[in-house]
C-alpha cells in the first residue's frame, strides 16, 4: 500500500481540529464547574450550548458553501477560534468578579443558562464551521471519501484530545495552563500545514510564543488572583475530581472545591458539631470511620473519646487529602489513624472491619457522584458494617424559624432513605441540621447530651450546656419534626431513580427564584407516559408531513436528528450509571467518550466499503441494532444486574454506539446528496448539524430533566419507544415509496 505523504498532511490537520474541539469543551466544562453550582444540570447546560451553536455553526457553514464555489481559508477560522477560546475561558474564570456576584453567592439557573450561552456562541460557532469546510477543502485535494476522511479523523482527534486532557490534568497542569499548551500545539500544525512559505511559518509561530509567554507570565497569574478577590490565594491545584483553593481571609482558612467551601481550617465550631452529636449516642466507642473530610481539627475531638481506639478515613481526592493533611501535622497522639484514598462503595465491599460511629462529612447530592452516598444501596453497605449498637450521622442545611416546602421534601426523603435500611433515626435542629440513624434507640434530648458529656469528662466550647440549652430547646425540636411529620412524601433516594440529586436542584433554584421548579414539580405529578406520547405523536405528524410534500431529504435529517438524540441520551444514561454504580470521577467520563469515538470511527471506516451501494434498508437494519443495544442496557438497569459495576460493560455499550452512529452520518450525508442534488460538503454539513442540535437536545432534555424527574430506567426504555416509532414511521415511507 502506498502513503501519499499529502493525504498525512491533511490528515494531521483534521486530527489536530478534533483534540482541539474536545479539549475545548472540556475546558469549558471545567471552568463552568469552578464557578457555577456544579452538577449535572449545569453540565449539561454548558454542553448542550457547546452543541446547539456548533450545529448552527455547521449549518451556516453548509450553507455558505452551497453558495460560494471556492475553497475556504482554514487559517484565519483556526487563529480565530484560538483568540476566542482563550478570552471566552477567561471570562468564564472571572464571570463573577465582571458581574459582581460574590464568591458565595448562589446563582440561578437562569442566569447561568443566559451567561453561557452568550459566552459559548462565537467559539461554538466557529467550531461548527470546520466539519463543511474541511470536507471542502479535502475534496478539492483530491481526497477519496472526503466524508468519511473528515469524520474519521475528527472522531480519532476528538478521542485523543479527551486522553490528552486526562494525562496532562493527572500530570498536575490546571486547565488554562492546559488550554495555552493545546493551542500552540493546535497553531504549530496549522502553519506547518497550510502555509507554505517558510517566512509566513515562522512569522505565525513567533507570534504564537510571545502570546503564549505574555498569557502563562502575566494574565493568567493575575486572573487567578482577581477571581479570589477578597480572598488571598494561598495555593490553587486541580485534581481528577475537581479545581481545589486554599483561600485566606480575616485570619481564617478556606479550602474550596470548584467555588463550594469544603472545609474552614481551625474553626472549632464545625468539627464539634460534626463530631459529637453522633460520637455521645454511642455508649463506648471504640472503632470510627469518617467518609469524606477529616482534618487535625476532627481528630482532636475524636480523641476526647477514651474508649476510641482507631480512626478510619476513606477519601475519593487524593491531591485534597495533602492539601488537609499540611494542616493535619499533629493529627493524633493516642490512636491510630489510617487514610484511605479510594471509592466510599468500593471500600465498604472489601472491608471486614465493623465499625462503631460513621461520619459522613462529604458534600450535598448535588450530582450523581455525590448522590449515591445518600442512597438505600449505600447505606445497606454500611449497615453490613455496623452492629446494632452502631451509629451513622450526617448533616444538611437546615433553619430555625423558616423551612420552605423543597426544603421540608428534602429532608424527608433522606429521613425515608434512611428509615428503609435502619430502625431508628433522629433529627437534631438548628441553622445545620444533623440526622442520626442506628438499629438502637437515639437521643435528642438537652438532659441527655449534658448528662454523657459530664459522665465521660469532654470539655467542649460550643457542645456544651450553654449553648445546647438553646439549640435543643424543645421548641425547636418540635418546629423541625412536626414540619417533617406535616410531609407526606414517601419517596426514597435510590441510585435507580436519584431523587435526592432532584430534590436538592429543586432546592437550589427554589433559593434562586428560578423556573426549573414548577417544571420539575409539574411533570413529577405527570405519570412519564404521557409526555411519552405527546412527543411520539408530534414526530408521527412531521414524518407524514414530509411524506405528503415528498421531502425525502428532510426525513433523511429528522433520522439524523434522532439518531443523534438517541445517542447523547444514551450516553447521559451511561454517564451517571457509571458514576452511582462504578464510582468513576468526572474526568474519567473522558474515557467514555472515548470509547464512543473509537467506535464511530471504526464504524464509518467499514462503511467506506459499501459507499457505492447505499440503501435506505441498511439506516433501518442499523436503528433496529441501535434499539437492541439500548434495550439491553435498559434490562440491566430493570434487574440492577451486578455486571453494571463493572467498567467494561459501560464502555462496550457506547463503543457499539459509537458504532452505529459512525455508519449512519456517512450514509446519510450521501443520501441526502443524492436526493437534494447539491454538493457533499454541502449536504454532509446540513447532516452534521442535524446530529448535533439533536444531541443538544438529547443532553438537555435527558440529563437535565428526565433523569432527575423520571429516574435512569424510564429514561431508556424512552429512548426505546423512539427509536420504536422512527423505524416502523421509516419503514412505512419506504413500502410507500416502493
Amino acid at each position: 500500500m502506498i502513503i501519499n505523504k499529502h493525504l498525512l498532511k491533511y490528515s494531521s490537520l483534521v486530527l489536530t481540529v478534533g483534540i482541539m474541539a474536545t479539549i475545548g469543551q472540556l475546558i469549558f466544562l471545567r471552568l463552568v464547574a469552578q464557578s457555577f453550582y456544579g452538577n449535572e444540570i449545569t453540565m449539561c447546560i454548558a454542553i448542550g450550548h457547546w452543541l446547539l451553536w456548533t450545529g448552527i455553526g455547521s449549518l451556516a457553514g453548509s450553507t455558505y458553501l452551497r453558495n460560494v464555489d471556492k475553497s475556504p481559508r482554514l487559517l484565519p477560522l483556526m487563529i480565530f477560534y484560538s483568540l476566542f477560546l482563550v478570552l471566552c475561558s477567561y471570562s468564564l474564570l472571572l464571570i463573577r468578579r465582571i458581574f459582581g456576584i460574590e464568591l458565595s453567592e448562589m446563582i440561578g439557573l437562569g442566569r447561568i443558562f443566559l451567561w453561557t450561552g452568550m459566552l459559548f456562541m462565537i467559539p461554538s460557532f466557529l467550531n461548527g464551521l470546520f466539519f463543511p469546510f474541511l470536507v471542502r477543502w479535502v475534496t478539492d485535494r483530491k481526497s477519496q471519501f472526503p466524508v468519511h476522511h473528515v469524520y474519521i479523523g475528527e472522531v480519532i482527534g476528538s478521542a485523543m484530545g479527551g486522553i490528552l486532557f486526562i494525562l496532562l490534568i493527572r500530570s498536575g497542569s490546571n486547565t488554562l495552563v492546559l488550554l495555552h499548551l493545546t493551542i500552540g500545539f493546535y497553531m504549530i500544525v496549522a502553519a506547518m500545514v497550510i502555509l507554505q512559505k517558510a517566512v509566513y511559518k515562522v512569522l505565525l509561530l513567533t507570534g504564537v510564543v510571545i502570546i503564549e509567554f505574555l498569557l502563562f507570565q502575566f494574565v493568567t497569574p493575575e486572573a487567578v488572583i482577581k477571581k479570589w478577590y477578597p480572598y488571598r490565594l494561598r495555593d490553587y491545584r486541580e485534581s481528577p475530581h475537581q479545581a481545589i483553593s486554599e483561600a485566606f481571609y480575616g485570619g481564617g482558612i478556606t479550602l474550596f472545591g470548584n467555588n463550594e467551601p469544603i472545609w474552614n481550617i481551625g474553626i472549632i465550631e464545625d468539627a464539634e458539631e460534626k463530631v459529637h452529636f453522633g460520637m455521645l449516642n454511642h455508649q463506648a466507642p471504640q472503632k470510627a470511620l469518617i467518609i469524606g473530610v477529616a482534618n487535625a481539627d476532627i481528630y482532636r475531638q475524636i480523641q476526647k473519646y477514651s474508649t476510641l481506639k482507631s480512626i478510619t478515613v476513606v477519601q475519593t481526592d487524593a491531591v485534597l487529602q495533602k492539601m488537609i493533611d499540611a494542616h493535619s501535622l499533629q493529627q493524633a497522639d493516642s490512636m491510630r489513624v489510617e487514610v484511605h484514598i479510594d471509592d466510599p462503595l468500593k471500600f465498604l465491599k472489601k472491608t471486614d472491619q465493623q465499625f462503631d460511629v460513621v461520619l459522613i462529612n462529604i458534600p450535598l447530592p448535588v450530582n450523581a457522584m455525590w448522590n449515591r452516598f445518600y442512597t438505600v444501596e449505600f447505606f445497606r453497605l454500611l449497615k453490613r458494617q455496623m452492629d446494632n449498637t452502631a451509629i451513622v450521622s450526617m448533616q444538611f442545611p437546615g433553619g430555625e424559624t423558616y423551612l420552605s416546602d423543597e426544603h421540608v421534601a428534602f429532608l424527608k426523603i433522606m429521613e425515608n432513605t434512611v428509615r428503609n435500611v435502619f430502625d431508628q433515626s433522629c433529627w437534631i435542629p438548628g441553622e445545620t441540621v444533623h440526622l442520626l440513624a442506628s438499629e438502637s434507640p437515639l437521643n435528642n434530648r438537652l438532659d441527655y447530651f449534658t448528662g454523657q458529656l459530664k459522665n465521660r469528662d469532654i470539655s467542649n466550647l460550643y457542645i456544651q450546656e450553654s449553648y445546647l440549652w438553646d439549640r435543643l430547646s424543645p421548641q425547636k425540636i418540635a418546629f423541625l419534626e412536626n414540619h417533617l411529620l406535616a410531609n407526606n412524601n414517601r419517596q426514597i433516594n435510590t441510585l435507580q431513580k436519584p431523587v435526592g440529586f432532584y430534590y436538592d436542584t429543586l432546592l437550589w433554584d427554589q433559593q434562586t427564584k428560578g423556573v426549573l421548579k414548577s417544571v420539575y414539580q409539574y411533570l413529577d405529578k405527570t405519570k412519564p407516559v404521557y409526555p411519552g406520547l405527546f412527543v411520539i405523536g408530534l414526530i408521527l405528524i412531521v414524518i407524514i408531513r414530509f411524506r405528503v410534500k415528498k421531502r425525502p431529504a428532510s426525513i433523511l435529517k429528522l433520522n439524523m436528528a434522532v439518531i443523534g438524540f438517541s445517542i447523547m441520551s444514551l450516553e447521559s444514561i451511561v454517564i451517571i450509571v457509571y458514576q452511582s454504580y462504578v464510582g468513576a470521577l468526572y474526568l474519567n467520563i473522558a474515557l467514555l467518550t472515548t470509547a464512543f469515538m473509537a467506535g464511530a470511527a471504526m464504524g464509518a471506516w467499514r462503511q467506506r466499503r459499501s459507499v457505492q451501494h447505499i440503501r435506505f434498508k441498511q439506516f433501518l437494519r442499523l436503528a433496529v441494532g441501535l434499539t437492541i443495544i439500548i434495550i439491553v442496557y435498559a434490562v440491566l438497569l430493570l434487574s440492577q444486574s451486578v455486571l453494571l459495576t463493572f467498567s467494561i460493560v459501560h464502555y462496550v455499550m457506547l463503543w457499539l454506539g459509537g458504532l452505529v452512529s459512525g455508519t449512519i452520518f456517512p450514509m446519510l450525508s450521501y443520501l441526502v446528496q443524492k436526493h437534494e442534488s447539491t454538493k457533499l460538503p454541502s449536504a454532509s454539513g446540513s447532516i452534521y448539524a442535524c446530529d448535533i442540535i439533536g444531541s443538544c437536545l438529547g443532553i438537555y432534555l435527558t440529563s437535565g430533566i428526565i433523569i432527575p424527574v423520571f429516574g435512569l430506567s424510564t429514561a431508556a426504555v424512552g429512548l426505546i419507544g423512539l427509536l420504536a416509532v422512527i423505524i416502523t414511521g421509516n419503514r412505512w415511507i419506504f413500502k410507500q415509496a416502493d
